[in-house]
This record gives C-alpha cells, sequence and structure tokens, in this order.
C-alpha cells in the first residue's frame, strides 16, 4: 500500500506538472499534450482506486479475525460495552452508491485485537444512518473512502 502512495503521488504530481505544458502545446501536437497530460493523471486516479480497494479487503480480513473476546473496541478514546455489535456492524462494510453528499461530523474507532486497526468514520451529511469509513493509515484512503455503512449503532457518537 505505501507503494500505491508514491504512485499515486507522482501520478498526481505529474499530471499537475503537466497541465500548463499541455494548454501551451495543444494546438502544435493536441495527441501528444494530451497523452503527456492523460497518462499520468490515469495513473493516479488508477492507483487511488486499488487502494481504496485494497484497504477495503485489508480491513474486512482484520475484521474477520476480531471478537469480542479477544478484541477491545475503543470510539473516540473510550471503551465501549457493546463490541460485539460494533464489529458485527464494521463488517458490513461495502461500496454503497453515492448520492450527492459528504462526509460530516468524524470520530475514531480503534480495535486493538490479534490485528490492531484504525479507523475513521463520517457521519452522511444527507442521511444521518450512513457513515463513511476511512483508513488513516495510508495517504489514499486518508481522504477517500473505502466504503460505507448504513446503522444506528453509531448514534451516540
Amino acid at each position: 500500500m505505501r507503494l500505491l502512495d508514491i504512485i499515486a503521488c507522482v501520478g498526481f504530481i505529474g499530471a499537475l506538472t503537466a497541465l500548463p505544458f499541455s494548454f501551451y502545446y495543444f494546438r502544435r501536437a493536441p495527441i501528444r499534450s494530451l497523452l503527456f497530460f492523460g497518462i499520468p493523471l490515469l495513473v493516479f486516479m488508477g492507483t487511488t482506486s486499488t487502494g481504496q480497494s485494497l484497504a477495503q479487503a485489508r480491513v474486512l480480513e482484520a475484521l474477520g479475525l476480531c471478537s469480542p473476546e479477544n478484541s477491545r473496541v475503543l470510539v473516540n478514546g473510550h471503551e465501549v460495552s457493546n463490541s460485539a455489535e460494533v464489529l458485527t456492524t464494521l463488517r458490513a462494510l461495502r461500496d454503497l452508491p453515492a448520492h450527492h453528499s459528504s462526509p460530516g461530523r468524524r470520530f475514531s474507532v480503534d480495535i486493538r485485537g490479534p490485528k490492531p486497526l484504525f479507523l475513521v468514520l463520517g457521519r452522511d451529511s444527507g442521511d444521518p444512518r450512513e457513515y463513511w469509513i476511512f483508513c488513516p493509515t495510508y495517504m489514499i484512503t486518508r481522504h477517500n473512502e473505502i466504503g460505507r455503512i448504513k446503522t444506528s449503532t453509531f448514534d451516540a457518537y
């Protein structure tokens, strides 16, 4: 995943650097100038998409190893009494269709188990029962969601 972070940074910086040159040379060589900008942009978009999918798979794998008996669940630094419910809810992580909203108030979920896991959840601005899940361990998934869940488990937070 760290390699994908680096590739995404290089792709983004490459596309950003190529943009003014692409505009300047567009009249002389339109195909070449579009490729000069488009290829780094496609590399950036491809690596971010791949990174999000890999992070989601890793989170689901780590959650599969966790149980209330072998894990401690902390929400905003405080241990929760309903850890089984929180773990079950987080295992429902999926790609839900977007509906022109954004994540609002955020809180952290720290799972200390066989595979430690730190997640940030953001309540959806349009649907108060929907939460966006972020994995701040990696640059790509720090601000790009790895999936969403619909639940009322986190209403108190």
